[in-house]
């Protein structure tokens, strides 16, 4: 249930990133009112996920998906620049976070 937990969590981030562009700075409320939901969608189940998951594995499988799926997202929803090195470099956090995981056992 903790990696379940995780995963909503992660999925949420994604939510709350978009959601955050779209609000325009707070300026529309529907926007604004779907990333204060997402957000803390995703904040209550990272908490509940680090009640069972090292913090350090926890946060650093979250952050790297958020890493990953903002990027994807900014270049789909938003025409944000893609590069080869900047698709490297997140390929780099995600080894790292797998790798964390890998040696935390």
């Amino acid at each position: 249930m903790p990696w379940l937990y995780l995963s909503l969590a992660s999925v949420s981030e994604i939510g709350f990133a978009y959601f955050l562009v779209k609000s325009d700075g707070f300026s529309h409320r529907a926007y604004t009112i779907a990333f204060f939901t997402t957000a803390s969608i995703s904040f209550y189940c990272f908490s509940k996920a680090v009640q069972h998951i090292p913090i350090g594995i926890a946060y650093t499988i979250w952050v790297s998906i958020g890493v990953v799926a903002s990027q994807l997202v900014g270049h789909f929803a938003f025409q944000e620049h893609f590069s080869w090195l900047k698709a490297f470099l997140v390929f780099l956090i995600l080894v790292s976070a797998i790798g964390l995981k890998l040696l935390s056992r």
